[in-house]
């Protein structure tokens, strides 16, 4: 490549050398741009890859979950047991307030007899 260089500039030794260190500096630049664009190039694959993936778990979950919507609608409805009164479920507080009534109640009782 040098040989090629002076060729090209006649010989003159300033400007050869000038001209020289450009095209190392122009070399250089060509090498790094050249490794970029090849872990760039690694890296879309890589995504890629991994989009692919992904796009098959999705479609692997959303068939999962139509079965068991199907699924679900297939079963009969389930049999509610019919209110006795006995079962209850208190919302926040209820439970407290309630017990704290029976207290007095109870205190009331007790004081009355």
């Amino acid at each position: 490549m040098e040989q090629q260089l002076s060729e090209i500039t006649g010989g003159n030794g300033a400007d050869a050398g000038a001209l020289d260190r450009s095209m190392r500096a122009l070399w250089e630049r060509a090498q790094l741009a050249a490794e970029v664009i090849a872990r760039l190039r690694d890296e879309k694959n890589s995504s890629e890859h991994r989009v692919h993936d992904l796009e098959v778990r999705l479609r692997k979950t959303e068939q999962e979950l139509k079965d068991a919507q199907e699924q679900l609608k297939a079963q009969p409805p389930a049999q509610v047991p019919p209110d006795d009164g006995r079962a209850r479920v208190f919302a926040n507080g209820e439970r407290e307030a309630l017990a704290g009534k029976v207290k007095d109640l109870l205190a009331k009782l007790d004081a009355y007899l």
